[in-house]
């Protein structure tokens, strides 16, 4: 990328107008609201010194020679030229208005004295870097990763796709994953105005992901349920992310794991729909049935959906990884 003159960069920084350039610009702007500074990421390389302000533009250190050493700055009498400019008036104190009085004004100009004792111009123009890539050059590849990373949000692991059960479902735990599920607290955080963000279920707290999920006292036994019928540990420590990895550290194998993956998959699926039903319809869901349900349901759909079962219900009811093993 070659710099553009720094008279016209100043002019068209402010991103009005309607033509392609200006979009870039009000859109570098909206990305830097957001905490991805593009621009910063484009230092300034040197070349012949003819398109890089001397005291404007940031081509040594982290902030314009303007800000960084101002009393010598606001001495000097070539505030408005290019590096190549100012290297052609000479770096002697007859450029200024008056000699640094000491102090500050000495120091600050020692700073600039040994900061253009190793300034070296060459023969090719002046062009911005790249630092988000080795070659430092842009490319569109390198700053789309580097933005996908800063504004794509992440669930905090992988999410894999299990198809004894419905797709809804699937993509149900995907968002769950990335927390975009319309939770009361998440559409409060949207600006969206309800009546109340407490859980819908207990109202003793802010309806989140996580106490929704996992600390909502009024459903909680659910998992504890699921544990004694499954003959498994409850994880440590409950939350979202440790009750969606759980699978991970029963010790089971095969379908069997893929079938325990399903039975919480469906729970989590099954208190949904009970959240909803409790903020949506006439009557107020039995929480007594929803362990009930979840069996049901895996029962139903891997019977179905996967084309080794033989399950029996009574085996399912009483045994699950018995019945699952040959699955």
């Amino acid at each position: 990328m070659t710099k553009q003159n720094p008279k016209q960069k100043r002019k068209s920084i402010n991103g009005k107008g309607t033509g392609p350039w200006s979009g870039v610009i009000r859109m570098l702007a909206q990305l830097r609201d957001r905490g991805v500074d593009l621009v910063s990421l484009c230092p300034i390389r040197v070349g012949d010194g003819s398109n890089t302000s001397f005291w404007h533009d940031v081509w040594k250190g982290d902030q314009p020679l303007a800000s960084s050493i101002p009393r010598i700055y606001a001495l000097d009498m070539h505030q408005n030229v290019s590096i190549k400019e100012r290297f052609l008036v000479g770096w002697s104190v007859a450029s200024l208005r008056r000699l640094p009085r000491g102090g500050i004004e000495q120091t600050q100009w020692d700073v600039f004295s040994a900061l253009v004792q190793d300034l070296q111009l060459h023969s090719y123009p002046d062009r911005l870097g790249w630092s988000m890539d080795v070659s430092d050059y842009f490319s569109v590849a390198s700053a789309r990763h580097h933005i996908d990373n800063a504004l794509l949000i992440t669930g905090g692991g992988e999410t894999g796709w299990n198809n004894w059960v419905p797709i809804k479902l699937n993509i149900f735990i995907w968002r769950l994953w990335l927390r975009s599920i319309p939770t009361r607290e998440n559409l409060s955080h949207r600006g969206i105005l309800i009546n109340s963000i407490m859980c819908p279920i207990c109202s003793n707290s802010v309806e989140s992901i996580d106490y929704l999920f996992a600390d909502c006292n009024q459903i909680r036994d659910i998992r504890f349920r699921v544990a004694v019928w499954w003959d498994v540990q409850i994880p440590m420590q409950l939350s979202v992310d440790s009750i969606m990895s759980w699978s991970q550290f029963t010790g089971l194998r095969g379908g069997q794991r893929k079938a325990f993956e399903a039975v919480i998959i469906t729970t989590f699926w099954c208190l949904w729909n009970c959240r909803n039903a409790s903020i949506f319809g006439s009557l107020m869901p039995r929480k007594s049935l929803l362990f009930d349900l979840v069996v049901q349901m895996c029962f139903f759909w891997i019977s179905n959906r996967c084309n080794r079962a033989k399950l029996g219900w009574t085996n399912w009811l009483h045994n699950p990884v018995s019945a699952c093993k040959m699955l």
